[in-house]
């Protein structure tokens, strides 16, 4: 007990840190008291940490599971850290702690050899399991003081979502064909995984199936209303598709003459002509040499 420290109203001997404005211990205040301490409602209780306030009311809880026990016991510190493992450990055989390191509640405890071997049977003296799980309950508390602030905006807070074990694709083709008169072809179809499923049959106003699983699909999609909606649909983007290509000034949706050079080479006696064309569309062509006006077809 330090020079600032205070004690709680007797006949409690449990010890307050300086820094706790509270006249009594958090035993004392009772389980009540602990709860609002968690959720924001003392103003006296936002110096200690989150991880603090959450093991003082885990003590209420894991108490009223278990007999009662005399106050400053520490084999009540020992269930209290094992309902939660974040509680700071015992630093001293006559100093039970709910606190952080620089404390905040101390107690004395009558008979420290007993309970330490309380402690130890626990497994709560291990230090290498409490280090383990520091970096769990760090993130624990992150959630929960992110939770906590979310309830109190009233903000939608998205629930964690198990990831599907299998993922499937419903697809759906539009598909919009041109010719230099224009368009001579459109067409609506369905798959599933890759796979075709059925399609928008326009000239017989129908829906086709083309797979056994499309076949109950097809069948609630008869009807002239949904072709009818279909095929408005293919109609708008088809002329979306034209417009586009027609403003975009593309020059191969018109036919260009090739440009071709002449040119010779090699040496005396071995000289030959090159002929060299492009920049034409289609993309097919036929070169041929002529002779005064009569094709060649040999010694070229």
């Amino acid at each position: 007990m330090t020079d600032s420290d205070r004690r709680c109203v007797p006949p409690c001997e449990r010890i307050l840190s300086d820094f706790d404005k509270h006249e009594f211990c958090f035993e004392c205040l009772g389980a009540d008291h602990a709860a609002q301490g968690l959720e924001g409602e003392c103003e006296l209780c936002d110096v200690f940490e989150f991880r603090v306030l959450r093991a003082r009311l885990a003590f209420f809880k894991r108490d009223r599971a278990t007999s009662s026990s005399s106050w400053g016991s520490r084999f009540e510190l020992a269930e209290a850290r094992e309902a939660d493992p974040s509680a700071s450990p015992v630093h001293s055989p006559n100093r039970d702690v709910l606190a952080s390191a620089s404390g905040a509640c101390f107690g004395t405890s009558p008979e420290p050899a007993e309970d330490e071997a309380s402690l130890v049977s626990a497994g709560l003296d291990s230090t290498a399991s409490e280090r383990s799980s520091r970096d769990t309950k760090a993130i624990e508390d992150l959630i929960g003081a992110v939770t906590k602030a979310v309830d109190r905006l009233h903000l939608d807070w998205p629930q964690e979502q198990e990831a599907p074990k299998d993922e499937h694709a419903f697809q759906q083709f539009i598909e919009c064909s041109f010719s230099n008169e224009g368009q001579v072809d459109r067409l609506w179809k369905y798959g599933y995984d890759g796979k075709d499923m059925m399609h928008i049959d326009l000239v017989n106003q129908a829906v086709v199936a083309t797979s056994e699983p499309g076949e109950r699909l097809a069948e609630e999609r008869q009807g002239k209303e949904y072709i009818k909606r279909k095929e408005d649909k293919l109609k708008m983007v088809c002329s979306a598709v034209k417009t586009v290509f027609l403003l975009s000034n593309n020059s191969l949706s018109k036919a260009v003459k090739p440009s071709v050079f002449l040119s010779s080479g090699g040496k005396k006696e071995e000289e030959y002509l090159k002929c060299a064309a492009h920049g034409f569309y289609p993309n097919v062509i036929r070169v041929r040499w002529t002779q005064t006006g009569r094709p060649i077809y040999y010694g070229v």
